[in-house]
């Protein structure tokens, strides 16, 4: 098996269905590949289909020397690791505080321009 460079070949010739092939055979295994990196399905799935776009969207930059396999597991782990540096920069809240807070503060009497940093 040449982990899907001729299916490449036949999408590049105008073959759909090559396409189809390629992520019958690759989709799944990418998924649990850049899941190890972000411990969440549904964003590594996000995460496996914004790689295979990527494919179609520049479909000269696969340029045959390493397998498609390869390739595609190379741009999904450079992607997961984005995913997960950028998780860091985004706080996020549990639900259940959000009940606490909105519990220990009178939410009608704060507005979002008073949350605003003043304009310099």
């Amino acid at each position: 098996m040449d982990n899907g460079a001729s299916s490449y070949r036949r999408f590049l010739d105008g073959d759909e269905s090559a396409f189809e092939d390629i992520m019958k055979d690759l989709f799944r295994g990418l998924v649990f590949f850049i899941d190890g990196f972000v411990h969440d399905t549904h964003a590594a799935e996000d995460i496996a289909i914004d790689t295979f776009s990527d494919l179609v969207v520049h479909r000269h930059r696969y340029n045959f020397k390493v397998t498609l396999k390869t390739y595609l597991y190379m741009v999904g782990r450079s992607r997961a690791l984005d995913y997960i540096k950028h998780r860091k920069v985004i706080e996020f809240t549990d639900l259940s505080e959000v009940q606490d807070i909105a519990d220990d503060e009178d939410l009608e009497d704060i507005s979002f321009y008073d949350r605003q940093k003043p304009s310099s």
